[in-house]
């Protein structure tokens, strides 16, 4: 160690010798680019230095990274949780099951509405003009668009709520 002089050119041998470590060691400092190529042993000595009592503190080195990139995941995730909460208990947001749900009773509310509308179109029609109107000449084409409407009331529930739910029977039969 007596004939290395500070002001030389490193090397990476050399510079392992004056700090005590393997040259593998100063090797990975040296590729990472923390230990530049050209300059001299007290440069090194004084980058070297500056790099472990940051490691020491916690400030620096590649766990130090990846603690810190977990720390900040694990912080968006509290916070997309308490939002969701926050979000859900005023009203704002609802669960899977929930909007399934939502949008099952919606198809069934449509479903009443429309084959009522076409009850009250029957009986008017029949009322003001005196004529006999089949049913299904007026319900068969409502059922139909039912049948449809609610094929894809089902496909929207799975997509939004990645929920398969099997009803027991095809909602396209169920209206025509």
């Amino acid at each position: 160690m007596g004939d290395i002089q500070l002001s030389d050119e490193a090397t990476q041998s050399g510079f392992a010798r004056l700090v005590g470590t393997s040259r593998q060691a100063i090797n990975k400092h040296f590729e990472k680019g923390i230990l530049p190529k050209g300059h001299s042993y007290l440069d090194w000595l004084l980058i070297y230095c500056d790099r472990l009592r940051d490691e020491a503190a916690g400030r620096g080195g590649d766990q130090q990274s990846t603690l810190t990139a977990v720390r900040i995941e694990e912080t968006k995730e509290n916070i997309a949780e308490k939002r969701q909460r926050r979000l859900t208990a005023a009203g704002d947001l609802m669960d899977r099951e929930m909007a399934h749900q939502w949008i099952v009773e919606s198809a069934s509310g449509i479903q009443g509405h429309v084959l009522g509308a076409g009850e009250t179109i029957l009986e008017s029609l029949t009322e003001k003009h005196s004529i006999e109107i089949e049913t299904d000449d007026v319900l068969g084409p409502l059922r139909s668009a039912l049948g449809y409407i609610g094929r894809d009331g089902k496909e929207l529930a799975e997509r939004f709520c990645g929920v398969e739910r099997d009803t027991g029977s095809d909602s396209t039969d169920s209206y025509g």
